[in-house]
């Protein structure tokens, strides 16, 4: 009898062992693939040899620049405002927008446009008598706010000018809000005059609107007027005790709105304060977050949005700050289960000029340094972009507005390094 090494020894009794286990042994002393004892079969020998690394796993596409709109991912508008003031997305994926001129009076006229699907103006419109291009809406003067209906349809405030063929008058003193139906032809609805000069709109439920303005008599007023559709105001709400305070925000949040703005005459510098309008009454939220009041600078340095899940966030700097508020709480109270009682901090982000809510409870940021998406938690969510990071071509500098589309895609629009109104998709 030979004698047997150790390495044999060892071998016979894995061999054993499979037998043991109810399994089958290959003709070389491996233990078969359907060794399991429910008969499981595995199929051909899989095992990777010795040395070899698994394939490392798939970049995530998140963030980045969809090349497929527009050809290059960016649709810039020559000879029109390039500073944002309105960017909506519709239900058939179009895209409507309006910019204005930097240092240029308000009294001049901006134009509003829709893109297609594919980033270019939208050839379906018909031509308008202002603009030799197709794709154009509406020339109003104090266009400021834009929103949709839940039906589809384009809702903006602004003081006249043309909408189509239509000429709203100008110079009255009066501010309008209009209804349009902007896919093809742009048919216009209905033109409510208002009792203030609105400069922020949103839409509620049953079709009716909610238009706020700052109305001035040596101070500034907060004015709010509920319109719904035919015309009629069926509302106002004014709130003498708030003075100082500019309005920037409006967003629907349920049956309720949710206004935001800054108050600047009790404190040495601006500092952001969010209310909820229902029935007929505004509760008040100072959110009080750290370096909040030396944050914002400029008017539109923050961002308000909801995510999926219904959650108000807001958004501000200069090291980016994101607060959570617990879901339709009155007045507004931060949500002690994120971040660090209701707030995180992102260093180096810089300010937030907008934000959106997107799919998984997650947020996306237009900062002064490019797109940021926060988690759930508040972290930057590694897959989206570069490590929670996405460039902005253009100039993030200068005012930046937000939107995300039905496929959880986002549109930034802002100026580009040409001096253009740019409008850029990234992937969801």
């Amino acid at each position: 009898m030979l004698p047997v090494s150790r390495s044999g020894s060892l071998a016979a009794a894995l061999v054993a062992l499979a037998v043991g286990c109810g399994g089958r042994v290959t003709s070389d002393g491996e233990p078969s693939p359907s060794n399991f004892p429910d008969g499981t079969d595995l199929g051909p020998e899989k095992t990777p040899k010795a040395g070899k690394l698994d394939a490392p796993s798939k970049p995530s596409t998140a963030g980045r620049i969809d090349t497929s709109f527009a050809g290059t991912g960016s649709a810039s508008i020559p000879n029109v405002g390039a500073i944002p003031v309105c960017l909506v997305v519709g239900a058939g994926g179009e895209v409507w927008a309006a910019g204005r001129r930097a240092d240029v009076d308000s009294s001049v006229p901006r134009e509003l446009f829709q893109l297609d699907p594919r980033g270019s103006l939208d050839e379906r419109l018909p031509a308008v008598p202002f603009e030799s291009r197709r794709g154009f809406l509406a020339r109003l003067v104090g266009l400021e706010s834009c929103a949709r209906t839940d039906d589809g349809d384009l809702v903006v405030v602004h003081r006249g000018g043309k909408l189509g063929a239509v000429e709203v008058p100008v110079g009255l003193g009066l501010a309008y809000v209009s209804r349009l139906v902007a896919t093809s032809p742009a048919i216009l609805f209905e033109t409510v005059p208002l009792p203030f000069a609105a400069l922020v709109v949103a839409t509620e439920p049953e079709g009716t609107y909610v238009v706020a303005a700052d109305k001035t008599d040596g101070v500034s007023e907060l004015a709010i007027a509920r319109v719904a559709r035919g015309g009629l105001v069926l509302g106002t709400v004014s709130t003498p005790a708030v003075r100082h305070f500019r309005v920037r925000r409006l967003l629907r949040d349920g049956d309720t709105t949710l206004v935001a703005g800054m108050i600047d005459g009790w404190k040495a510098t601006p500092s952001v304060m969010i209310g909820r309008l229902g029935d007929g009454a505004i509760q008040w939220t100072y959110p009080g977050i750290a370096d909040m009041e030396t944050s914002l600078g400029p008017r539109d340095r923050f961002g308000l949005a909801l995510d999926d899940e219904g959650q108000p966030y807001l958004a501000v700097g200069p090291e980016l700050t994101v607060a959570r508020f617990e879901k339709r709480s009155a007045p507004l109270a931060l949500d002690p289960s994120f971040g660090i009682g209701g707030t995180v901090r992102h260093g180096g982000q810089g300010f937030a000029w907008d934000a959106v809510g997107v799919a998984g409870q997650r947020l996306v940021v237009a900062t002064s340094t490019g797109l940021v998406r926060v988690t759930s938690e508040g972290t930057l969510d590694a897959a989206y972009g570069d490590a929670g990071r996405a460039k902005i071509p253009g100039l993030t500098d200068r005012p930046l507005l937000v939107t995300s589309t039905t496929d959880g895609a986002v549109l930034v629009a802002g100026v580009s390094a040409a001096d253009t109104l740019e409008i850029t998709r990234y992937t969801p």
